[in-house]
């Protein structure tokens, strides 16, 4: 089983926000732990030693920014998986390198997509950040953002060529998780590979045209 680990330096805070989500505890998942202030002191040694006897235990470090300076945060992110909440952040937003990382609002956070998001990994042992981001329709939204993204260059009549890493950024990798056909899936390759040449916004129409259609197949929306 994947294990949690959540920091949060305020637990009054804590308290406030699961209440208001009408979330009566998190002890009900035994591969979630909560640390102490003395952990605490531990993990933020360990962030910036090169022992790390204590993290190493653990598959995914879920913390308040408050919690960690700058620098600890810079640290936790080349050796796992994080997730970083703070009421500061006023827009969530997800990468994946060099580990999966979400930063998202605490009151957002602290919501039922966190119970949707544990829930999951008890189900199926796998680390999800995007359900804490966009509950279970995660795809939905990935799906729906990358059509939009997509729509923007179009109408922007960019009179330059797009790079391949222009391509890399908009199909990202856990866009190419997702179950393409595999003729859409070949055309994206190929755009992550090459780019497109200057003024060929019929292909990206096409391209897009072909996203609508899969997100009414696969996840049963009308365009």
């Amino acid at each position: 089983m994947k294990n949690i680990l959540l920091i949060e330096d305020r637990p009054e805070r804590k308290k406030q926000f699961l209440e208001s989500s009408e979330i009566k505890t998190l002890s009900n998942y035994p591969f979630l732990k909560e640390v102490s202030f003395q952990e605490l002191n531990i993990i933020k040694q360990e962030l910036l030693s090169n022992e790390k006897p204590f993290l190493n235990d653990y598959d995914l470090i879920m913390t308040h920014k408050s919690a960690l300076t700058f620098a600890e945060q810079d640290s936790l992110v080349t050796l796992k998986s994080s997730v970083f909440f703070s009421g500061g952040i006023s827009q969530s937003f997800y990468s994946e390198n060099p580990n999966p990382v979400l930063h998202i609002n605490s009151k957002e956070f602290y919501s039922n997509n966190l119970i949707e998001f544990l829930t999951n990994i008890q189900n199926n042992n796998e680390i999800e950040l995007l359900i804490l981001q966009f509950g279970q329709k995660w795809k939905l939204n990935l799906l729906l953002n990358l059509r939009d993204k997509l729509t923007q260059k179009i109408y922007s009549k960019i009179s330059e060529e797009i790079y391949p890493e222009d391509f890399d950024e908009l199909f990202t990798e856990k866009l190419m998780t997702l179950n393409w056909e595999s003729d859409t899936r070949k055309e994206i390759e190929i755009l992550k590979s090459n780019g497109m040449d200057k003024n060929d916004f019929l292909q990206l129409d096409e391209l897009k045209n072909k996203i609508s259609t899969f997100i009414c197949n696969e996840i049963g929306i009308i365009k």
